[in-house]
Parts: C-alpha cells; sequence; structure tokens
C-alpha cells in the first residue's frame, strides 16, 4: 500500500544476540531508531481513515480477524519501539550484588511449596530472563534452599533426567544447612520401597532445616538411613495415617515406635495432621515446642508436574 512506512532496521542487532550494555554511541543510535519508529507509528494513524480507527477501538475485545497491512504493520513497529526502549532500561545497569538482593526479597514472597505446572516459578523464572539475571540467581545460594515439592509417586521421578535436576538443586543452595523439602511418597505395599530421591535426600539429610514426609509407614521406613544424621532439623512436619483406623488401638497389634527423628538435637516444632499420632514416634525430649494436631495446609497440587 502506497505510502506505508517501511519497517526499521535495528542500528543495533547485535545487542540482542548477548547480554552486552550498550555504550553511549549506540544508545544514541537506538534513541534515533526509536523516535523514527514512533514517527512512523504517526504516519500509519494519518492513513487510517477515522472509521476503521473507530471500528479497531470498539473490536479490541471482539473475536480476531486476520490483521490488515496497516494493523500489521502497526504491530511490528509497536514490537520495535518496545525491544529497543528495553535495552535502555536502567535495571540492566544493575550491578550483579544489587540484583541478587532483589532477587532474594522477591523470592521471599513466595513462601507456599509449589509443584511444576506450566508456569515458571521462583526461583527458576528469574534465571529465564537473560544471561545476566541467570548467572546472578544461580551464584545466589539462599535462593535455592526451598525446594518444589516432590511427589515421588510420578514415575519420572525415577528418571536419570529428574535425579540429575535435583541434585543440581541441592548443589546450587551451596552446601547451605537451611533445606526445606516437603516429599510425598506413599509406597504402595505400605513397606520400604527404595527411591532414588529419597536416597539423595538421605545423603543430604545433615543440611534439611524443614522437612515435612507425606506419606505412610513405608516413607519412614526409606528414610530410616537418616536417623542420626539430623543435625540442622528445626521444624519437621509428619503426615503418616495410621494404616487402620487407628492401628495403636488395634487388638493384638504391636506397632514399633519410629525413632528416626530422636537423635535431632535443634528439632523444636513438629507438626501433625489429626490423624498422626505423637504416640507413634520417638522425639528429642525437652526440644519440641508444639504440636500441630490441625490438618497441615500446604499448597501442594497433586495434579501438577513436580
Amino acid at each position: 500500500m502506497p505510502g506505508i512506512p517501511q519497517f526499521p532496521q535495528s542500528p543495533v542487532a547485535h545487542l540482542f544476540a548477548a547480554n552486552v550494555l550498550p555504550n553511549e554511541a549506540e544508545r544514541e543510535l537506538i534513541r534515533v531508531a526509536i523516535g523514527n519508529a514512533q514517527t512512523s507509528l504517526a504516519t500509519l494513524a494519518e492513513l487510517e481513515d477515522p472509521q476503521a480507527k473507530e471500528e479497531r477501538e470498539a473490536s479490541r475485545w471482539a473475536p480476531k480477524k486476520p490483521l490488515t497491512v496497516l494493523a500489521k504493520r502497526r504491530r511490528d513497529l509497536n514490537d520495535f519501539i518496545h525491544s529497543h526502549q528495553a535495552l535502555l532500561l536502567p535495571i540492566r545497569e544493575l550491578p550483579p550484588e544489587l540484583l541478587q538482593e532483589i532477587f532474594h526479597h522477591y523470592y521471599t514472597l513466595f513462601i507456599t511449596w509449589f509443584t511444576f505446572q506450566r508456569d515458571a516459578r521462583p526461583p527458576f523464572i528469574l534465571t529465564q530472563v537473560c544471561t545476566a539475571w541467570r548467572s546472578a540467581a544461580i551464584a545466589l545460594p539462599s535462593l535455592w534452599v526451598k525446594n518444589p515439592a516432590f511427589n515421588l509417586n510420578r514415575g519420572k521421578t525415577r528418571e536419570a533426567g529428574y535425579l540429575s535436576f535435583v541434585e543440581e538443586l541441592f548443589r546450587r543452595s551451596g552446601g547451605f544447612a537451611m533445606l526445606e523439602v516437603y516429599v510425598y511418597y506413599y509406597p504402595l505395599s505400605g513397606k520400604a520401597e527404595n527411591h532414588p530421591v529419597m536416597d539423595i535426600l538421605v545423603r543430604h539429610s545433615e543440611r534439611l532445616k524443614i522437612l515435612t514426609l507425606d506419606g505412610n509407614q513405608g516413607t519412614l521406613d526409606v528414610f530410616a538411613g537418616a536417623k542420626g544424621r539430623l543435625p540442622n532439623l528445626i521444624q519437621l512436619g509428619l503426615h503418616i495415617p495410621a494404616t487402620t483406623e487407628d492401628q495403636w488401638q488395634t487388638p493384638g497389634v504391636v506397632v514399633a515406635k519410629n525413632n528416626t527423628f530422636e537423635e535431632a538435637p535443634k528439632l523444636e516444632v513438629v507438626k501433625m495432621p489429626r490423624k498422626t499420632r505423637p504416640a507413634w514416634f520417638v522425639l528429642p525430649p525437652r526440644t519440641i515446642i508444639k504440636f500441630d494436631n490441625e490438618p497441615l495446609q500446604w499448597s501442594l497440587k497433586m495434579g501438577g508436574e513436580s
């Protein structure tokens, strides 16, 4: 269509291929390019007749129709302007230390457990913005101490790729004894069924600060290797329902108490739902300050990816 402005070529296309700050000469080129694109947008507005403009505004929320030549050029120019304006944003010039401080405050807003859905979750979303953000996030161990909820009843959690992912999470936390872990694992037999993620967890048990086990007797059996290796455990959640209505009151049934957590010198808080009984466990004396027999309130969505 005659009179339609040509789509501009970026004078700094190389800056979009790497996270490199523009120098002053490149900044001036960017400003000029943005100004020219804005002038082209104004020219498009003059080419569009008033009735077409009214129809476009009125149909903003209507079902999408094929774009006209003018609409496509308008969209492309707006994308050009926004992408080049982003190159001049002050946040691109922040030093890594300040970025990490912002990341830390951002991440602390997310205090619930989560599983992997289609949308990215913190801190992973911070690693997907650009190379500089990824480097700053990975280099900040405190971002990685709270792990996603592990739903170990999903078959893929035994695959090599998933196990490498779990190992990488623990590596990024930098050896801090501050790990927060939620495990959902119900061995179908109710007896010990080894799981490679539980093996990894036992290996890192000295680093656990907060642990929740949502499962059955088999879950406890698999975690038994952590006995005597929980020096930094402060908070424990145990959601272990009885295999009968109340196996401790069933005549003739003798159930051994679980002593995995007996040697946890820093343990202060134990949370249990109504169907879990404190009498089932040997816990450190004088270190338990509260039993919470209300149902555990977590945001774990077992239908999601984990």
